[in-house]
């Protein structure tokens, strides 16, 4: 039986050959214990050195490789890691929107279809102590980013589904009457507002989401409605008080009131002349 050649310790950075590992780690002033590890594929690197038990020059050949290959594997771990650090924060705000709509639905005893389509997926997080959904970062952390991204997807999928249900103009016959009705007016004239209704859905629910305290603007968004206000000026109204309920920000609020005051008091204006009518 052929004798099996015996392997010699590579160090890759200074491009030596060794008899043994006690022998590298003696040449490179290294911990003997840390030098097998290494060489052995336990560890890294010791010292700054990358060690590779060989026995022909093929394997040389791919220790050199393996190191060369590092900083772009360094380069894509580090992409990886901020890729998922993204995705837990994702899955938590998402997570936190998911139990701030179920306790506003429970107090508010009203059926959310998005809600139940997120719970529905909410529950492969598992519950949290108080009864509610995961927002623990570590305990999305402990997800893989293929997971997490699924849910970002499957929840992004659910709104779409909903609104494409909701706002769609196969279905407008069947829900612009009972928007018209919300909104205190007809449906003749709820069609000059029909493309702007998510967005003004939208501002509702994020208004929700930050527990904001919005009669009013929502009796304001009537009135303009009411009032035959401009669709255009309405939506970007919308679309201001929109990302201020999701900034959350007192400051954001003062300039967009400022910013609007004019045209919000011709809507007022105006529906004070079909008021009086």
């Amino acid at each position: 039986m052929a004798r099996k050649k015996p392997q010699k310790i590579f160090v890759v950075e200074t491009n030596r050959m060794y008899d043994s590992i006690a022998e590298a780690a003696r040449a490179l002033g290294v911990d003997p214990s840390n030098a097998r590890k290494a060489a052995l594929g336990k560890r890294p690197s010791v010292g700054g050195y990358h060690l590779a038990a060989v026995t022909n020059a093929a394997e040389i050949t791919a220790a050199r490789d393996r190191v060369e290959a590092l900083p772009a594997d360094r380069e894509r771990n580090k992409i990886e890691r901020a890729r998922k650090r993204k995705l837990v924060e994702a899955v938590h705000d998402i997570m936190i929107d998911v139990n701030k709509r179920a306790r506003n639905a429970k107090r508010e005893k009203v059926e959310d279809p998005i809600l139940q389509r997120l719970l529905e997926h909410a529950d492969y997080y598992g519950s949290n102590k108080t009864g509610g959904y995961q927002t623990s970062r570590q305990h999305l952390r402990q997800l893989s980013a293929e997971e997490l991204e699924n849910f970002v997807e499957l929840t992004e999928k659910t709104k779409r589904e909903y609104a494409d249900y909701l706002y769609n103009p196969e279905s407008a016959s069947r829900n612009l009457a009972s928007i018209a009705a919300q909104f205190g007016t007809n449906e003749e004239q709820m069609k000059k507002y029909w493309h702007i209704i998510p967005a003004i859905f939208e501002m509702f629910r994020q208004a929700n989401v930050a527990e904001w305290k919005y009669s009013d603007v929502a009796a304001e968004i009537y009135d303009a409605v009411q009032a035959d206000a401009d669709p255009d000026d309405l939506r970007d109204y919308v679309i201001d008080l929109t990302n201020y309920y999701k900034g959350n920000r007192k400051e954001d609020l003062d300039a967009i009131l400022d910013k609007w005051s004019t045209t919000r008091a011709s809507w007022s204006a105006d529906w004070e002349e079909v008021d009086d009518i």
